[in-house]
């Protein structure tokens, strides 16, 4: 039993030493848990039912362990990517001509030294046999690096091809890239009809030199309600508790304890008229605002194209 050290709700019972021999961890989770006990010597059996969990745990505790300090060949495909060999060569030691002499050697780009003078005659044809005797070489071979610098040139391969797949979803609208969407979900007013957005907050951002807010209006119609975004909202005045309620006051949502409020009737939709309303599959669902990157890498939004 002294091999569960560190569990909570078990340690306060055993008896208490100094270093421990074995510990089990059969809920790890991330493997918080797990990675302090080897890194104090401890032999560590973990698990966990979840198989996110599980590659997680496989992936901070067993191969770090298992590959440290050994190097293997990087991929093939880093050839083609100087940023990540300018990097590796870099954080080595490189530096100027030497770096990009090696970068470009393992890119596989021929440089050949110019001046003012033309070579003529015999000194021609000897210069003409060197520069084709490294075409008939294979491919300079690829560095070797440690299991961190793997880990980041998959981790690059993987990003560059989720970017490909999921440009069509986050288009770039007026140079600005989206990032992100935000949704909410709707529900039948049960006394005008009308389509109910639910959100508890409408803030889109409550800093102090960025305050920004979603506006809600009815449509002409008076079947559902019309987004805005209403940027440099002004903060209140008075005591902390007073600002506190002119901020809910002004980013207040549709939700609340009763239920959720109707902004074109105004009638109270019950927590029990929703929750029956999703048993019923009748809930629906709004995009409200479309996140993209601003300047500076600050992010603003702009109207989705959904109505409630």
């Amino acid at each position: 039993m002294t091999g569960i050290i560190g569990l909570s709700g078990i340690s306060s019972t055993l008896p208490k030493r100094e270093t421990c021999d074995f510990l089990l961890d059969p809920f790890a989770g991330g493997g918080a848990i797990p990675l302090e006990a080897m890194r104090l010597g401890c032999e560590v059996t973990a698990a966990d039912i979840n198989p996110v969990a599980w590659f997680i745990l496989k992936c901070t505790l067993e191969y770090p362990q298992r590959l440290a300090g050994q190097t293997r060949p990087l991929p093939d495909f880093v050839r083609q990517d100087r940023e990540f060999l300018e990097a590796l060569f870099k954080a080595r030691g490189l530096k100027g001509a030497a770096l990009q002499a090696q970068v470009n050697r393992v890119m596989g780009n021929a440089t050949a030294p110019s001046n003012g003078n033309a070579p003529t005659g015999r000194s021609v044809r000897k210069k003409a046999v060197a520069m084709q005797l490294p075409t008939m070489e294979s491919e300079p071979a690829l560095p070797e690096a440690d299991l961190a610098w793997h880990v980041r040139a998959w981790g690059k391969w993987v990003l560059e091809r989720a970017r490909k797949d999921l440009a069509p979803y986050y288009p770039t609208v007026d140079g600005r890239p989206t990032v992100a969407y935000l949704w909410a979900r709707t529900v039948t007013c049960k006394h005008c009809r009308a389509t109910l957005p639910l959100l508890k907050t409408r803030w889109l951002c409550k800093k102090e030199k960025k305050r920004v807010a979603l506006t809600m209006e009815p449509n002409a119609e008076r079947t559902g309600v019309v987004f805005g975004i209403q940027a440099d909202v002004p903060q209140g005045k008075g005591s902390a508790a007073q600002k506190r309620e002119h901020d809910k006051r002004i980013g207040g949502g549709t939700m609340s304890k009763s239920g959720a409020n109707c902004p074109c009737c105004g009638t109270i939709n019950t927590t029990e008229d929703i929750r029956l309303e999703g048993h019923a599959g009748r809930l629906g669902a709004v995009m409200t605002v479309v996140v993209v990157d601003g300047e500076k890498g600050k992010k603003c939004g702009r109207i989705g194209k959904g109505r409630a």
